[in-house]
């Protein structure tokens, strides 16, 4: 879990290890604590491990206040996430009696929203205190919280912060609400989806549960990740976060939002491209959305508008660098084929197509003496279907890649030539020639792209 920080504090996790009799002492302080709704619960160290065992939970976080200098505990900070009524996080807080009117709340409150922001963008905070309580009042307006005409009782005026959705773009990370989760379950079925779950549940480190099926399958198999395999997405009631990919080739995915939605459970999805983001998601939107560039956040911002958005890093590309930057066997030509599908619109590849960016890698290949071309199917395809079947017939000089994974392949190859797929940005960013057939035809993602040139610009 994540640790932040203020000119004067540190912050992190609060676990039961911290508790100590000063903190007991400030919760059973009767005058210290008059404002609080627990004045008459007596504190023990028993009481404590039992409340700090609540937040073992995606939906609720709590912090320790540590004093840089002394290295002291000197309060703590909790929050309540309402992921589906309000979107919002309820926000309580201690401070110890003998550091109380030092300015601690208001330091740490401000520190908190930053960190909140990159957390858990677009979410509400709010702060309800009581009416006497005028110290609380103005920390909350100092910090810029409103106080919103919402009165719960004739006791406690609610004071809120709408987090900012725009500018967290800039900071990559993966949310803390991976690590806070008790359990997690994990739905895929698309294979750029899965690809990019795979990375960032390595990175997260923790056993899950997965629904997994099609093209998804092989790829969570051949990773080093710990998962229990589950038979159907009812598998997932005693989870408290639900991550999908996304994708068009099944519900698998969308069925597993709606049953987040229905049992509300908290839901995360990584949206792995840049097309079709409304036809990714049926009725139910998944409480937050993970991207891994600025141009997925810019598209994501506008389809979906208000609801949060991270940005997450993007460890394939990043070790994709790391090993490619060594590789010197680089000279042959790589084709990225795209499933051969009945569906309407002007970027799907039929059987032409495919023959046409085979010519053209014939052609570039002599050209430029370049090494074999390589064919990589795309993971919904099968060897033994009739429209592979005919391209190997009439293409006998090409070959087909039987790499589990796309870094072998691009190991190999100083070219590579596409439609849509994905691997055409993978590659260019790292520095491979990438080259799209259908780079310059409008509404095409690869216009955003300069690192990714058209094929028939050569």
């Amino acid at each position: 879990m994540s640790e932040f920080e203020s000119s004067r504090f540190s912050f992190r996790r609060l676990i039961y290890g911290d508790i100590s009799q000063e903190y007991l002492d400030t919760l059973n302080d009767k005058n210290h604590m008059r404002f609080s709704r627990n004045i008459s619960t007596n504190h023990t160290f028993d009481s404590q491990a039992i409340y700090l065992k609540e937040f073992e939970d995606s939906r609720k976080f709590i912090f320790g206040i540590w004093d840089k200098k002394s290295k002291s505990l000197v309060g703590v900070i909790n929050g309540y996430v309402d992921f589906f009524l309000t979107r919002s996080i309820r926000l309580g807080f201690l401070v110890f009696k003998q550091y109380a009117g030092s300015g601690v709340m208001t330091e740490s409150l401000i520190s908190l929203t930053k960190y909140l922001e990159n957390q858990m963008p677009g979410f509400r905070l709010i702060i309800s205190t009581r009416i006497e309580n005028i110290a609380m009042q103005n920390v909350a307006l100092k910090c810029s919280f409103l106080k919103d005409g919402i009165q719960e009782s004739n006791d406690y005026l609610n004071f809120s912060l709408d987090l900012d959705n725009s500018e967290v773009a800039r900071t990559q990370l993966i949310p803390d609400i991976f690590m806070r989760a008790r359990k997690i379950g994990v739905a895929a079925f698309d294979a750029g989806g899965a690809e990019q779950l795979v990375w960032i549940l390595g990175a997260v480190g923790k056993n899950f549960s997965a629904f997994i099926d099609g093209p998804a399958d092989q790829i969570f198999d051949r990773s080093d990740l710990d998962f229990i395999r589950v038979k159907s997405i009812e598998d997932f009631v005693e989870c408290d976060l639900i991550i999908t990919g996304t994708g068009w080739m099944s519900d698998l995915e969308k069925s597993a939002l709606e049953y987040a939605n229905t049992n509300l459970i908290p839901s995360f999805t990584v949206l792995d491209h840049w097309v079709n983001y409304p036809n990714r998601f049926q009725d139910f939107i998944p409480n937050l959305l993970g991207v891994t560039n600025l141009e997925a956040y810019r598209i994501a911002t506008d389809t979906f508008p208000g609801v949060p958005l991270i940005m997450l890093p993007d460890l394939q590309i990043c070790h994709y660098r790391e090993i490619l930057s060594g590789s010197t066997e680089n000279d042959g030509l790589l084709v990225l084929l795209e499933p051969l599908e009945n569906l309407q619109g002007i970027f799907n590849v039929d059987l032409f197509l495919m023959k046409s960016i085979l010519t053209q890698a014939l052609l570039i290949s002599e050209s430029r003496e370049l090494g074999p071309i390589t064919l990589r199917l795309h993971p919904s395809q099968q060897l033994d279907s009739a429209g592979i079947s005919s391209l190997l017939l009439e293409f006998p000089e090409v070959l087909i890649s039987n790499e589990e994974d796309l870094l072998s392949d691009l190991s190999r190859s100083a070219l590579i030539l596409g439609f849509n797929s994905y691997g055409l940005y993978i590659a260019a960013m790292c520095g491979i020639e990438s080259r799209s057939y259908f780079k310059g035809l409008e509404g095409h993602w690869t216009n955003v792209h300069d690192e990714i040139l058209k094929v028939k610009e050569l």
